[in-house]
């Protein structure tokens, strides 16, 4: 039987986007993230829907921290909350960061047949991906294993090599000595987003592979 493995060290000095999420639910409580629809319009998680007003002011504010220099852009997404969406979250990204890290990485590394990791804003989850159909079930009985409720947990069949629809401008990241590469990249709408990959590392050869 395989037990809960705590998360080493080296993952939690690895600082995100991810990271700005959750300190804005520390400010704002219940906050659980957001993502622009097919529409282009945002979507904000929130446990209380009563604090539309407190999040339009907070999150714009993240917005035009995240877009950097480019000003013009920046106001330009700010703007987007006024007709943002409000959605009823289950988690706040501080639950849902707290368990990813904590428990899911440093867990399904030792997996066979895992993709990739994310905390998925379109949904208020955290997903895990799996290269085909035979993963699913010794994915899921691990992580069922773990003191995380089990809704908060999607496992997805995504192929290793499927390509993200998301266009991206620029891609930054950080690597950590768990096999896993945190990648940002920053959209068409110059929002950030993370997600944590899982590579192979050869010491031999001081290569990593995706």
């Amino acid at each position: 039987m395989l037990n809960n493995v705590s998360a080493p060290q080296s993952l939690k000095r690895v600082r995100t986007s991810d990271d700005d999420l959750a300190e804005l639910a520390d400010r704002l409580p219940g906050f659980g993230g957001f993502y622009y629809d097919g529409e282009q319009r945002l979507n904000v998680w929130l446990k209380d829907p009563g604090r539309r007003g407190e999040a339009e002011i907070k999150v714009a504010d993240l917005l035009r921290r995240r877009t950097g220099r480019a000003r013009e852009r920046a106001e330009s997404n700010a703007a987007r909350v006024q007709g943002m969406r409000v959605r009823q979250a289950q988690y706040d990204f501080r639950q849902l960061l707290t368990w990813y890290r904590g428990h899911v990485l440093p867990n399904v590394m030792r997996l066979e047949g895992i993709t990739m990791t994310d905390i998925d804003e379109r949904v208020n989850r955290i997903r895990v991906g799996v290269a085909n159909e035979s993963y699913l079930v010794p994915t899921r009985r691990l992580l069922g294993r773990l003191p995380i409720p089990p809704a908060a947990i999607e496992v997805i069949v995504e192929a290793e090599g499927q390509p993200d629809t998301r266009r991206a401008e620029s891609v930054y990241g950080g690597m950590t000595s768990t096999g896993f590469l945190h990648v940002t990249v920053v959209d068409a709408l110059g929002v950030e987003r993370t997600a944590s990959l899982l590579i192979d590392y050869d010491p031999e050869a001081q290569l990593y592979c995706m």
